[in-house]
């Protein structure tokens, strides 16, 4: 008797990334789920570094998110009036976000996220906007404070970059955890069955997920024995 086949998880692929269809609601509890989805997880995995959303409510949705990246505290890891510290990939992932702008590939939308206080320390969650669905930063995940916004023309369009940027080689083919924000799950659940993820939040942050799941075939040692990152998220709600 020949056995169904199944999708399992037999090492984590991280790239998780957020999608946002234009009939979604209350765009301000929204853009806090966003960026608690990218700035409140210590693991990159399950940190939503990109965020696809349609053209009709980009905008407004846009201007949300730069107001709340500008509104966290970054600086001593250490003190309790900051929310973002340490991070050690931060100076390479500044020199990357440079060259990507001197070529317009994307674009630094808030005031200070593209400057670092010291060496590790951003002045404060860094948020970018591409224009190339080829962009590494919509493709790759950084352990860093970042997100990276990309508008997209209807909700099938929207899948078909999903599943582009979720493509990085012959071993990961599919995110880690994708979410979909919309008001509208019952008209468009078909189309989520068409996501390369192995993991689908609906209108839920990406980090809510089975921490149990393996990343990227390694043990957790090789993790806790890599250089320090510090970070503390107590403060955010």
């Amino acid at each position: 008797m020949a056995r169904a086949e199944q999708k399992f998880v037999l090492f984590g692929t991280g790239g998780a990334k957020t999608i946002v269809d234009e009939k979604t609601k209350n765009l301000d509890a929204l853009a806090e789920k966003i960026a608690r989805a990218s700035l409140d997880y210590p693991i990159g995995c399950l940190a939503s570094k990109a965020c696809l959303i349609e053209e009709s409510i980009y905008e407004p949705l846009k201007k949300l998110l730069i107001e709340k990246f500008s509104n966290i505290k970054a600086g001593d890891p250490l003190s309790e009036v900051s929310e973002i510290g340490y991070y050690q990939d931060l100076p390479e992932v500044l020199g990357l976000i440079n060259e990507a702008v001197r070529f317009n590939l994307v674009k630094v939308i808030n005031k200070k996220g593209i400057s670092a206080n010291g060496n590790y320390q951003p002045a404060e969650p860094i948020l970018l906007e591409a224009f190339d669905v080829d962009s590494e930063f919509l493709r790759d995940e950084y352990s860093v404070p970042i997100l990276t916004l990309y508008k997209y023309k209807g909700i099938d369009e929207g899948i078909k970059i999903l599943n582009e940027i979720s493509h990085l080689n012959s071993e990961k083919k599919l995110s880690l955890a994708v979410s979909v924000y919309s008001d509208r799950i019952n008209d468009i659940k078909e189309k989520l069955f068409q996501i390369n993820a192995y993991h689908i939040n609906i209108n839920e942050p990406t980090t809510v997920m089975n921490f149990a799941l393996p990343h990227h075939g390694r043990y957790l040692t090789d993790h806790l024995t890599r250089e320090i990152t510090i970070n503390w998220t107590n403060k955010r709600k």
